[in-house]
This record gives structure tokens, C-alpha cells and sequence, in this order.
């Protein structure tokens, strides 16, 4: 087709909305950067950054922080269209996504609150600048604002000393926006600022002088063909390192998805815990795991099913053998809703470690409900609708520490697949000091959560209190109940921090516990904007109707099977 069609230039007056202000100033910042048909796309040339974010499809950017503006350009091997997204938890559920077709050469903005075709934001707040087909790929250059003001949009913002933004993308060679199967899609983390090109931690951790590292894999294991299974395995930390004595300390300092791609989809999420009891050796029997890697012991790591390491502060480590973990209880959430069967499990955890201790021990708190006591002694069940359930852990809990205050470097809040919103508060004599929360929860996606706003850190100090609301919808027809199982509910948040403190009752807050937690009660709810949630539902400040042809298309909630 004729490119020029494809410039924004032309058709200024047509995307004119009540905003137009706006749109003037991101136009004249971005200049007259459409190419003619001799010039050909480059994007390592145009863009100062760039990510590859799956074989054969590049993302560049440039921001521009004076006029808080990013500029992105796409190179993708496709020939129909192209999307990307950002997401909050990294699924296509709460994800903000723009996409484009070659076929009609216009950008839409849309969003989703479900896995389901996108809806068409009502502001059309992304600038289209040029897109095509050349030499086989497709390409497309847009901009848009930091902030666009659009409850239909996620604000960018500085990443720096963060998780990073999770994002989605996908493409295809059809001539419109579709399914793209499994196949045709990718998501992960992005670090849009920060240094350039970022710093590779996990490699960084590589890199230091006497670090080494074991492997726990599952050796083929048969995944079994019913929707749920937890499977424990209990590892002597001695024999797994190959260490030939247990009494001198170690600190982990990294753990690393080991994924294979024919089983790692079925594994929901994977925890470690530690016990300073010492097992006979790697021992596969279920209940003893339970009972003294799990029952006994302490969370020590939490993965939820993304591609990304987890790396700990250079000043902090989890302390191993000596004083530290003698035993690793190792346990599986499995997941396989579809029952396929004769499925092989060859993935698992690299854990890194090392004879070098950094100054503090790395401990993890439990707030919420950590014993899950919500399924048996306050017996909570759910029916249709909006729910949420609302706890409290009083001052006595961090009043056990000997210090001060300590540091809160990543925590995972926890649902299942009815959880939609996760709200905790950290409050100091009564004051709200802060609020963390996820907006749009993925139970599907992802096992945990760990919010952007972590950040590098925050202090907890002695006396502190936590406040967690979890927020459920249930379908209508449908009961759900708290316990242990991908069909029940659970509502944790754990919380990583240093130093490691003497909290009894495995740093766990639970209701009725020796730590005193509290079950402040459970409320419904007409609605997803009385759980507090904005994303998706709150008026847009656009006041006129977008103008964009490609808006024209269906806004239903889509076929199922989207991803």
C-alpha cells in the first residue's frame, strides 16, 4: 500500500478530541518523522533504547522527559498486525494495549479487565507516526504521554531500582487484529529507564568471586492429569550443595528459573522452605515435607511463574547450614485445569549461593491469612459476586524485633483465580504511613505479585501494624471457599526483608496465632468500583468521542480463549 497514507500528519484534524492541546504538543515534539517510501526503518539509528523481547520482535524507545514523552518504535517478523501492552501483573488481564494493522494503517488504544478481546479506550491517547511493511517486517512508530490522565491507561513512570514494567505483546500475518494461539505472543519485564544498556543482575551475582550454584529439578517427574497437585520434595542442604560439612555458614544469594518449555506452564508457582532440622537426605516423602519443612519451618523463596530471577540485596543473604537452613522442603503448586496426561516435569530452581557472608540475614514476615485459617476455623465461603475479606497484624508482631527498623526489599501478594484486588497498609501509631496494592489481579498469569512501588525498599519499624483487604468476584451459579487447592481462595502477603529478626511462630501473623492476627470480617460489594479499583471504570477525562476510524470496531467483551 502507499505509506503516505499511513502518516499522522494528514490527519491531524480528523483525531482532534477535547484534548487537542495535548495532541498538538505531542506532535510538534515528535517532528516530521515519517518515512517516505525510499527511506528505510532503523530503528537502532532513530532510538537511543531497545529490547528484544522475543525472537524476532525488537522494541525501541526514546523518552523525552522534558515534554514526558516516549517515543516507540516496533520491527516485528509479521505482515498483518502488531500489539503491545503494559500490564500490571503481566497478563492480558489490566493490561493497557495498543495495536495496528497494516491493513487499515491506524493505531488503536484499547485496555482489558479480563482475558477477552480488548475494549477501545475511549481517549485515543497514542500518536501514530508511521508503520508499514518493508523487507518483510512489519514496523511501526508511535508516542504517547508518561501520564496521559486516562483511567484507561497505566501511568509510565520511573522504574529505576524497580521489578521493572511487566509487558504483553503479540503479532500476526492476518490483515486484522485476532487470536494470535500461543505461539504468536510473549510477555516479560522492562525497564523503560535506568541505566542504558541495563545492568544484568543475575549476571553480576555470576560474576562475583566464589559464587556457585545447585540445581532442584524435577528429573522428569510425572505431572499428574487432575487440576491441582502440590508436590513436596525435602532436600538436606548439605548433600544438595555438596558440601562436606554442615557447620559453616553459607548465604544464598540468587535463585533462577530453570524452565523447559514443554512443562514450566503447568507449574503455577514453586516454594522453598527451611528448616534448621536436619532430613536423612533428599527425601520424597510428602508428609514428612509438611510436616517439617513446611509446618516447622519458614518461607524462604516464593516463584510465580515469570521468566525473571530472583536476586537479593548485595548487603543481605539467606543463611544456610550452620545456624542457618539445614533442610529444604521444596513444594510445587501443579496445575493442569485441561488434564492432559503423560506430562514430564524436567524444570525447577538453580540456587546460587556463596562462602562469602554479606552483613544481614534475609528473613520473610507472613501477613494476611499465612495459616490459611479462613478455610477451617472462620469457615469463609463465597457465593456470586464482589466479595472481600479484611485482616489486621497488630504491633506485637513487630515489636518482637531487636532493632529498630528493618528494610522490606520484595514481597508476593497471594491470591488464587477468583482474586481481583490486593490492598495492604503499613501504619505507625495509628497513621497510615503506606499503601501497596495491586489494581487488576491475575491469579491465571500469575501465582504472586510483587507491585512496581516496592520499589528499592521501605523501613518497617517496631510497633508497626499491617492492614490486608483481598477483594474476590466469584461467578455468579458458583461458591468459593478458602483452602489449599487452585479452585479455593487464599489472601498472604510475604515480605522479604533485612535483618533477619527472632519472630516466633515462623514470622507468620496468623489469625488466632501466637502473633495475635486478626479476621476483621468479610464485606460484598455491588461492584468493581466499590473495592476501590480505578483501572478501566472511572470516567476518562475525554469528553468527546474519539474520531479514529479504527474505533468503529465491536467493544463486546470478545470470544473467549483471548491470551
Amino acid at each position: 500500500g502507499d505509506l503516505s497514507r499511513l502518516c499522522f500528519l494528514h490527519s491531524c484534524s480528523e483525531m482532534l478530541l477535547a484534548s487537542w492541546m495535548r495532541w498538538i504538543t505531542t506532535v510538534l515534539t515528535v517532528g516530521f518523522l515519517c518515512f517516505s517510501k525510499a527511506q528505510k526503518f532503523d530503528g537502532k539509528a532513530v532510538y537511543s533504547r531497545s529490547q528484544e523481547l522475543h525472537e524476532g520482535y525488537m522494541l525501541y524507545w526514546t523518552l523525552d522527559t522534558e515534554a514526558q514523552l516516549i517515543h516507540i518504535g516496533i520491527e516485528v517478523a509479521a505482515q498483518g498486525w502488531v500489539g503491545f501492552g503494559i500490564s500490571e501483573v503481566g497478563g492480558m488481564k489490566g493490561a493497557d494495549i495498543f495495536y495496528f494493522e497494516t491493513e487499515t494503517g491506524v493505531v488503536v488504544d484499547t485496555y482489558a479487565t479480563a482475558y477477552a478481546q480488548p475494549m477501545v479506550d475511549d481517549c485515543q491517547d497514542w500518536v501514530f507516526r508511521s508503520g508499514g511493511v518493508q523487507d518483510g517486517k512489519l514496523y511501526l512508530e508511535v508516542s504517547r504521554e508518561f501520564d496521559t490522565g486516562d483511567t484507561q491507561d497505566w501511568k509510565l513512570v520511573d522504574d529505576t531500582g524497580t521489578n521493572g514494567h511487566r509487558f504483553i505483546a503479540a503479532w500476526g500475518d492476518s490483515v486484522s487484529f485476532g487470536y494470535h494461539g500461543t505461539d504468536n505472543r510473549d510477555s516479560g519485564k522492562i525497564h523503560f529507564f535506568g541505566a542504558e544498556p541495563p545492568v544484568d543482575q543475575l549476571q553480576t551475582i555470576k560474576d562475583l568471586p566464589g559464587v556457585e550454584f545447585r540445581d532442584i529439578l524435577y528429573e522428569n517427574w510425572t505431572i499428574p492429569d487432575v487440576t491441582t497437585k502440590y508436590h513436596d520434595v525435602c532436600w538436606n542442604v548439605q548433600e544438595l550443595m555438596g558440601l562436606e560439612s554442615a557447620d559453616e555458614a553459607y548465604h544464598v544469594v540468587a535463585f533462577e528459573p530453570i524452565l523447559n518449555p514443554a512443562d514450566w506452564k503447568y507449574m503455577h508457582h514453586v516454594t522453598i522452605s527451611g528448616s534448621t532440622e536436619v532430613s536423612d537426605s533428599r527425601v520424597k516423602h510428602e508428609g514428612f515435607c509438611k510436616r517439617k519443612a513446611h509446618g516447622d519451618g519458614a518461607l524462604v523463596m516464593a516463584w510465580a511463574g515469570e521468566k525473571s530471577s530472583i536476586i537479593l540485596p548485595s548487603q543481605a543473604g539467606i543463611r544456610i547450614l550452620g545456624e542457618g537452613w539445614r533442610s529444604f522442603g521444596v513444594q510445587t503448586h501443579f496445575n493442569n485445569p485441561a488434564h492432559h496426561n503423560n506430562l514430564k516435569a524436567n524444570s525447577g530452581i538453580r540456587v546460587w549461593y556463596t562462602k562469602t557472608l554479606r552483613p544481614m540475614d534475609v528473613g520473610v514476615m507472613q501477613i494476611g491469612d499465612p495459616g490459611v485459617v479462613l478455610s477451617y476455623w472462620e469457615n469463609v465461603e463465597m457465593e456470586g459476586g464482589w466479595h472481600s475479606v479484611h485482616t489486621n497484624c497488630p504491633s506485637k508482631f513487630t515489636n518482637q524485633f531487636v532493632v529498630p527498623e528493618v528494610t522490606v526489599f520484595a514481597r508476593f501478594m497471594h491470591m488464587h483465580l477468583v482474586g481481583e484486588r490486593f490492598e495492604a497498609r503499613l501504619k505507625r501509631g495509628g497513621e497510615l504511613v503506606r499503601v501497596d496494592s495491586t489494581e487488576v489481579y491475575d491469579g491465571l498469569k500469575s501465582g504472586g505479585f510483587d507491585p512496581m512501588s516496592t520499589g528499592p525498599g521501605f523501613k518497617v519499624k517496631k510497633g508497626d501494624t499491617f492492614e490486608v483487604d483481598c477483594y474476590y468476584r466469584v461467578p455468579q451459579g458458583q461458591n468459593v471457599k478458602f483452602g489449599q487447592g487452585t479452585e479455593d481462595e487464599m489472601c498472604i502477603d510475604f515480605l522479604w526483608y533485612y535483618p533477619k529478626q527472632p519472630i516466633k511462630g515462623a514470622e507468620a501473623c496468623v489469625i488466632h496465632g501466637s502473633n495475635e492476627g486478626e479476621y476483621l470480617g468479610r464485606k460484598t460489594h455491588a461492584n468493581a468500583s466499590e473495592t476501590g479499583r480505578v483501572f478501566g471504570l472511572s470516567p476518562p477525562h475525554c469528553t468527546e468521542p474519539p474520531t479514529n476510524p479504527a474505533v468503529n470496531v465491536v467493544q463486546g467483551s470478545g470470544a473467549s480463549g483471548w491470551r
